[in-house]
């Protein structure tokens, strides 16, 4: 199928509080339900340029607290290349700190158009429509993690570098460039790459896993039972579904990764 070409999407800001280092992965995604987006942490990485600085700020949005967010958002609106000041570990601003790194919020600005292109998306709202009966609120985020599941079964055909190898070196990426990393962020990469996040897409098992984690802690903090571990059964149902959907849709994704930096004067091709 052809790619369409469709409008460049306007940006939404975002807030978040910031995730302590204990069940991070959960604690990271229950901040985006104030929203519509989950997190899809392998495509991220895969629409990032291929440096550290652009792997850590396409992964930054979803891992820092709302100031430094804000401080994103601002800049995606205005254009203007302000510095932004760190955050500390309670998310206060520290006067007289460095700013991100270019290439950081190069690729913070990044995700979040990634972030809107996909709101914005029928295939992807006809993929949430397929949970939304069953799991409601959560449908975004689920939709989100089944298309890196895909991803990671598919990888081959998006990407010339084993899957392996790619997770190896966004890991050494993330382990060996904490000092672009705001402090909060630091803390949840580094649990991240303890947990093997990134390879617990590939199958239903850590898909599984991972949900049954996220489902503890969200029944520990909202005080009702939350069973997101049975989503398992909806990917192994639609299955097929879920992957036409992708397919579909990640190619105009790429697509438009490309045009935007391309419109920007800082055309890279995603791989």
């Amino acid at each position: 199928m052809a790619s369409s070409v469709r409008p460049l999407p306007s940006l939404r800001g975002t807030d978040h509080a910031a995730p302590s280092c204990a069940f991070c992965y959960a604690l990271a995604i229950l901040h985006r339900l104030r929203h519509t987006r989950g997190v899809n942490f392998l495509a991220h990485l895969y629409l990032a340029d291929p440096t550290p600085a652009s792997m850590i700020g396409n992964l930054l949005p979803d891992l820092v607290p709302g100031p430094l967010n804000r401080g994103v958002q601002a800049q995606l609106r205005t254009g203007v290349d302000s510095r932004l000041h760190t955050v500390g570990h309670r998310g206060e601003h520290r006067g007289g700190s460095p700013g991100l790194d270019p290439g950081v919020l190069a690729g913070a600005i990044n995700h979040k158009r990634v972030d809107a292109f996909t709101d914005t998306h029928p295939v992807f709202a006809r993929s949430r429509a397929r949970l939304r009966p069953r799991h409601g609120r959560y449908s975004a985020i689920l939709t989100d993690m089944f298309y890196d599941h895909v991803l990671a079964k598919h990888w081959n055909r998006y990407h010339d570098q084993p899957l392996d190898e790619f997770i190896d070196r966004a890991y050494t990426a993330m382990s060996e460039h904490t000092h672009l990393m705001p402090e909060p962020m630091a803390a949840i990469t580094g649990r991240m790459i303890e947990q093997d996040w990134l390879r617990s897409y590939s199958t239903a098992d850590g898909m599984r896993r991972i949900l049954t984690m996220m489902s503890v802690r969200f029944s520990e903090r909202l005080a009702r039972s939350v069973e997101l571990e049975h989503a398992v059964e909806d990917l192994q149902r639609h299955g097929d579904d879920f992957t036409d959907d992708f397919h579909e849709f990640f190619p105009e994704l790429t697509d438009y990764v490309r045009r935007v930096k391309s419109q920007a004067g800082t055309e890279r091709l995603v791989h």
